[in-house]
């Protein structure tokens, strides 16, 4: 499938390979986990910063070090994990968002064919991973599951 390939990406293909497309309900409910999880990195990075202004600020019986090793540790902890916890969810909503124009029907295989019927009997747009795994793939048209 690649390095781009998201756990969006792999059910795309793997609705692909059942016949049946992608419901606007899962679609909703891959928006609602990735916006959460964005929330809850939000919020770990914001309960690190408190307690690392806890270590500095207030006034321990714990030796220097110790608390200099925890202060490092909360700093690493509020902005490692959430950045790349954000970035990484930033990009499954990217790829959850419509696209501009919907995949090529002209060249498709019949497996892309009747995704493409599927989605569009749904009445909802295309979305951005769908069509990067209906052109990408070979499925609708191109040579190549990658």
């Amino acid at each position: 499938m690649g390095k781009k390939a998201t756990a969006i990406h792999r059910s795309v293909l793997q609705a692909v390979d059942r016949g049946t497309a992608l419901t606007g309900k899962e679609i909703y409910q891959f928006r609602t986990r990735s916006t959460e999880a964005i929330t809850s990195y939000k919020i770990a990075f914001w309960v690190a910063i408190g307690i690392f202004n806890l270590i500095i600020w207030v006034p321990m019986p714990i030796d220097r070090s110790i608390l200099i090793a925890f202060g490092v540790l909360t700093v690493a902890f509020a902005f490692i994990a959430p950045i790349m916890g954000i970035r990484n969810h930033q990009k499954r909503l990217d790829l959850l968002r419509d696209a501009p124009s919907a995949p090529k029907k002209k060249g498709a295989n019949e497996a892309g064919r009747r995704y493409m019927e599927q989605v569009r009997s749904e009445g909802r747009p295309f979305v951005k991973a769908e069509v990067e795994i209906l052109e990408r793939t070979g499925i609708a048209g191109e040579p190549g599951r990658a």
